[in-house]
């Protein structure tokens, strides 16, 4: 929420996401110039036993080997973010949560944040509601059929239907390239009769994002559109998902159009 507009909606709700107002602005974009003056007089500490460092700039670990190049402190992008690779993981990540009903650790965070109450674990017997975002056994086979029987044109996609295990109704051996098309094209079609349509929904426009990104030809007049797509869309998905959801790979999703 962070990125939104001022006065946005989203940033006022507060049940819907951490339970707080979010007031604070985007974090301030920094340069190679604002980099290098951070790692300057970085120790570097080897090990896992070390002890981490503190203060300001405690997230960097080393200075990159690349600020030996003349020009490096003067590029405007001294980090490339590999678009395939989180497409991959965030792609894993929706499956995951389809496919697999969340423990009850994850129910017990959410009440112990005081948010999102239909989903907490019931006193009887320690169980958890149903979610509208997991699927039934019934419900997983259907997607796994519909998936295991789609037929592509030659060199659009690879054999996917031989990574659906319809007896233990899991999904495996996916490629990068096979979560790249799950992600723009193949899911929402498979989801699109099985799944609440607040949450089916969500991820048609999740997807959709990722498609327009990865056109041969973007212009720069939608590059601002296109990010405010991507915020919407994950704050979208903060309001339907638990916060357990959200590993780094999809909280990098945010700075893919930087």
């Amino acid at each position: 929420r962070r990125f939104l507009a001022k006065g946005h909606t989203f940033r006022l709700q507060q049940s819907k996401f951490n339970g707080k107002v979010e007031k604070r602005d985007p974090p301030r974009v920094l340069y190679g110039t604002d980099i290098l003056g951070q790692v300057a007089n970085l120790e570097v500490i080897f090990g896992k036993t070390q002890e981490k460092p503190s203060g300001p700039t405690s997230q960097w670990k080393k200075k990159s080997i690349f600020f030996k190049l003349p020009y490096w402190e003067f590029n405007l992008l001294c980090h490339n973010l590999d678009v395939m690779n989180i497409e991959k993981n965030v792609c894993g990540c929706i499956l995951f949560t389809l496919l697999r009903k969340y423990h009850l650790v994850v129910r017990e965070d959410l009440r112990a944040m005081k948010i999102r109450k239909e989903l907490w674990p019931l006193p009887i017997g320690k169980t958890c509601p149903a979610t509208s975002f997991t699927l039934d056994k019934k419900k997983i086979e259907i997607v796994l059929k519909s998936l295991k029987g789609m037929s592509f044109p030659n060199g659009y996609a690879s054999n996917i239907s031989r990574c659906m295990d319809l007896k233990n109704r899991r999904i495996f051996r996916l490629k990068s390239y096979d979560n790249h098309m799950l992600l723009h094209d193949l899911l929402p079609l498979a989801i699109r009769n099985v799944l609440f349509i607040s949450v089916s929904r969500v991820l048609v426009e999740f997807g959709s994002c990722f498609k327009e990104l990865c056109f041969l030809v973007i212009k720069i007049s939608k590059l601002d559109k296109l990010q405010e797509s991507f915020v919407i869309s994950l704050c979208h998905m903060q309001m339907v998902f638990p916060p357990s959801f959200f590993i780094v790979m999809v909280h990098l999703v945010v700075h893919l159009v930087e």
